[in-house]
């Protein structure tokens, strides 16, 4: 639960709403209406689109109702005060009082849900912190019931939501307007009328198998064990955005991801990304040094700001992070940022996908 001290000290939001009517055409041809505060992506529009495609929550084999408790535990999980606020109010349109959120909150075993929804929240509180990255708890799952595909897509699931908290809490997002909801009287007494509404917008798609050529790129073998599920068109779309996006350096893209990678011990993330970062300007033992002290006389000015930030990301104090991406705002534009952010919650995201390659 994000206690009164937390909440006191949720910063100032870092970023500034743009207009671009591509992108509101593009949010509204997805899923029918503007996000709350999806405009303050803009200035990296492929972050802007990986926000939208999330907030679709297309799912093929896992119920909706997990993905909404989910939600609670990884927000809770990262004290995300803007994410815990949305998942608050999804969960009392569908019917939950307020001992029922603040119990699963405080101790999931001790709540209401179901034992193999306890099993699945339980996982999802150890993915979302990755310290350690919960290995044996694949099996645990399978116990409980859950088949393969059921367990790749609430793995994704659950890093997606570690992506949508990083950003959120990262940029400190403006919660006013959705913590105001939970005390609205008018929204009280319209929550049945919004959750049949939020119910209506869940469905399941079938499952679709990408093809080699549709996987391929960069991180494909987390992709395929997605494959089946929309998660993985979600991450190569996002991974291949991103790649694209010519506002921060490529090198210092990737050094993001491997400083991440190496923070949460993801060998596979790590490997990843060495190969390219070696034809990029850095021995084998200076890039193992610069991920190991986060420095190097190699670094640019842009690099030698974000690693220290992405490093922070990785096992997530909400408020040291929100003090150095703060730090690191003041020194370059809106735009850098945004992609800054970006890249270390897709990494921190990719991370815990590749639990499902150990």
């Amino acid at each position: 639960m994000v206690s009164s001290n937390e909440k006191s000290d949720w910063g100032d939001c870092l970023v500034s709403e743009v207009q671009n009517p591509e992108l509101d055409a593009f949010a509204k041809s997805e899923i029918g209406l503007l996000p709350p505060n999806v405009r303050l992506y803009y200035d990296c529009p492929w972050l802007a689109r990986a926000s939208v495609r999330s907030g679709k929550k297309e799912l093929s084999h896992i119920p909706h109702r997990l993905t909404d408790l989910v939600l609670l535990v990884v927000s809770q999980e990262t004290s995300c005060r803007y994410c815990t606020g949305a998942s608050r109010f999804i969960l009392k349109a569908f019917g939950y009082s307020e001992d029922d959120i603040n119990t699963i909150e405080s101790d999931i075993q001790a709540s209401k849900v179901s034992a193999k929804e306890k099993v699945a929240l339980d996982f999802a509180r150890k993915l979302a912190r990755a310290n350690p990255r919960p290995i044996s708890d694949i099996k645990k799952l399978q116990d409980a019931g859950y088949s393969s595909e059921e367990i790749a897509e609430l793995t994704a699931s659950i890093s997606i939501i570690v992506m949508s908290t990083r950003v959120s809490s990262m940029l400190a997002l403006p919660v006013g307007q959705i913590e105001a909801l939970d005390k609205n009287i008018i929204v009280k007494m319209l929550r049945p009328a919004i959750g049949w509404f939020l119910k209506r917008k869940e469905n399941h798609v079938a499952p679709r198998q990408l093809t080699d050529v549709e996987l391929a790129g960069p991180c494909s073998d987390i992709i395929r064990c997605l494959n089946g599920t929309p998660a993985a068109a979600f991450f190569r779309t996002t991974i291949d955005e991103m790649m694209a996006s010519e506002i921060l350096p490529r090198r210092a893209k990737l050094l993001t991801i491997a400083v991440v990678a190496k923070a949460l011990d993801c060998d596979f993330c790590v490997d990843e990304t060495r190969a390219s970062l070696l034809k990029d300007g850095f021995t084998s033992d200076e890039l193992d040094t610069a991920l190991s002290f986060l420095a190097s006389e190699k670094f640019d000015k842009i690099e030698a700001l974000l690693v220290p930030v992405a490093r922070e990301t990785a096992h997530f104090n909400r408020k040291i992070v929100q003090q150095k991406t703060a730090t690191f705002a003041r020194n370059v534009s809106q735009a850098e940022l945004l992609e800054a952010v970006g890249v270390a919650a897709l990494a921190n995201a990719l991370c815990r996908l590749s639990i499902l390659k150990s």
